[in-house]
């Protein structure tokens, strides 16, 4: 759930690729206040920006950390 936000009639993530930011429309399935299952739109093991702020936005350098 940390990595989903609003975007126009649905929802979407920063998805990681080639240390770049990109939107990612996805559709969530079930979902409770904690985790969310993404139906459609995101490949499994894709590494998705967590939290993300403002600053944020299409096509900006992401600085990956290891959890």
């Amino acid at each position: 759930m940390s990595s989903l936000f609003r975007s126009d009639s649905g929802w979407a993530v920063f998805a990681v690729a080639d240390g770049r930011a990109h939107r990612t429309p996805v559709e969530i399935g079930w979902r409770n206040g904690v985790t969310a299952e993404i139906a459609t739109g995101l490949a499994g093991g894709k590494r998705v920006v967590l939290h993300p702020s403002d600053e944020i936005a299409e096509g900006v350098r992401i600085e990956e950390r290891e959890p």
